[in-house]
């Protein structure tokens, strides 16, 4: 199920708010000792290679799955 609501904001701007159902799946996270996954690795390339100098962890894997409700 979607809906969402606009809200007026000063100087003729819009605020809007979405929410939609979502199915997710946690494969692996460390601060819930979860881990559903055999082997993991991170590639940065690109614009965010410089951000990211090698020393980083990976802390969560979340799975969003397409989900479609009929009613």
């Amino acid at each position: 199920m979607s809906c969402s609501a606009t809200s007026p904001l000063p100087g003729n701007a819009t605020a809007t708010a979405r929410r939609e159902d979502q199915v997710l799946d946690v494969a692996r996270s460390d601060p819930l000792g979860v881990n559903t996954v055999s082997e993991l690795s991170l590639a940065v390339r690109g614009e965010l290679a410089d951000v990211f100098d090698g020393t980083e962890r990976v802390v969560a894997v979340v799975i969003q799955r397409p989900y479609l409700r009929r009613v």
